[in-house]
């Protein structure tokens, strides 16, 4: 995301006709131009892998582990897994770590995130129509806000 050369803004926006302070009457306006710096975009590059595995009739095991590298923040690894029974029933872990990653002044974690815990449901209505419920639970790992719990339904067509 964000990959390239730095922004800066330009344009005939930035020109302004003006009146120079200090000058006798009926000198023309000067055209100036604001001055604008360069910037550069927040750009982040993410590699991910996921594996499937089918133990046993009906039940599934999803590994899944991503690598971010983020220009201005610190890198993060995420790891996670699913359990599936039936395509219906499914229990979730994972951990989201960032390397590098300090205290504050007061011996706090500054990271917010750590392990989540969810389950979710995939329930047929109709013959083309299903009904999905997700539940995450996030725990932070510093003092600053509390745990983050996560509802999400849907109907599926």
């Amino acid at each position: 995301k964000n990959f390239g050369a730095p922004i800066k803004f330009d344009g005939e926006n930035l020109d302004r006709q003006v009146d120079l302070p200090d000058v006798p009457p009926g000198t023309p306006q000067r055209r100036l131009r604001f001055p604008t710096q360069k910037a550069e975009l927040p750009s982040s590059f993410e590699i991910a892998l996921a594996y499937d595995v089918k133990p046993i009739e009906k039940f599934t095991a999803s590994v899944m582990a991503s690598v971010r590298t983020q220009n201005f923040m610190n890198d993060q690894l995420l790891a996670g897994l699913e359990l599936g029974y039936n395509n219906m029933f499914f229990l979730r872990g994972g951990y989201d770590y960032s390397f590098n990653e300090e205290d504050d002044i007061l011996g706090n974690r500054t990271y917010l995130w750590g392990p989540t815990f969810g389950f979710g449901l995939y329930l047929p209505i109709t013959g083309t129509m299903k009904l999905a419920f997700d539940f995450a639970y996030r725990l932070t790992m510093e003092s600053y806000f509390d745990n983050n719990m996560l509802f999400t339904a849907k109907f599926v067509f």
